[in-house]
């Protein structure tokens, strides 16, 4: 995206993902990125070389990963399987977007 360049020495940096929302929506001009799931009103989201958000192609994207220090077990083991399952999935697209 940032085709080979470096982030500005004058850029804002946003503490969490709520300052990044609350500057791009009430700074003209802004432009930020936050996790697909965070979105709220008062920002609008940006395609990138015609590609919308959870679009195939768009070249923003991230994994998320489940780790546990052992095989997980009980309910634990049951989450991960639900969120590795279609339910869970779809899930997972609704809110954070598809993955690449």
């Amino acid at each position: 995206v940032m085709g080979g360049y470096d982030v500005t020495l004058t850029a804002l940096v946003a503490p969490d993902t709520e300052g990044v929302l609350e500057a791009v929506a009430t700074t003209p001009g802004a432009i930020g990125y936050v996790s697909w799931g965070r979105l709220e009103d008062g920002v609008r989201v940006l395609s990138i070389e015609g590609a919308p958000p959870g679009a195939e192609g768009y070249p923003l994207s991230y994994s998320l990963y489940l780790a546990t220090r052992e095989e997980p077990e009980g309910e634990l083991r049951e989450f991960a399987q639900w969120v590795l399952g279609p339910e869970g999935q779809r899930r997972v697209r609704e809110h954070f977007g598809s993955g690449p």
